[in-house]
């Protein structure tokens, strides 16, 4: 019988990535919002800095798939997951929130209160808005 030579340890912990909690927050937003907006997560890795760079996009199919960057999360290379940079980005340039050195343990709150954030509902609203002016040209 051959011996062990990979070691790996049953006992950690699975950490999801950041890859997979926007997944799963732009899965519900479809049924959050009647299907009305969908979300679509994208993901980058830079070659020149090894940065792994995601981004949560608001899509909107009865706008011609009208689509806004919401969220964008900095992994500072790719094989370490954690800590991360959080980007929430509002209409305006200069509305965007800033949260570095996200660890894992903090990660889904801190995502949870970008969603949940009066800018992120603000923006709902103003999606909503032209979808509603959109249907009463109709």
């Amino acid at each position: 019988m051959a011996k062990k030579i990979w070691n790996f340890a049953d006992s950690e912990k699975e950490e999801k990535s950041p890859y997979e909690y926007l997944f799963e927050y732009a899965t519900q937003v479809k049924d959050d919002t009647g299907s009305l907006i969908e979300g679509l997560v994208t993901e980058l890795v830079t070659d020149s800095t090894e940065e792994v760079v995601y981004a949560l996009y608001l899509v909107v199919p009865e706008l011609k798939n009208y689509s806004f960057r919401l969220i964008e999360v900095v992994q500072s290379n790719a094989f370490t997951p954690y800590p991360v940079t959080m980007k929430l980005f509002g209409k305006a340039p200069g509305n965007i929130v800033v949260k570095k050195d996200v660890a894992f343990e903090n990660f889904d709150k801190e995502l949870l209160d970008f969603i949940q954030s009066p800018l992120t509902e603000l923006i709902l609203r103003h999606l909503k808005t032209h979808l509603e002016i959109k249907k009463s040209h109709e």
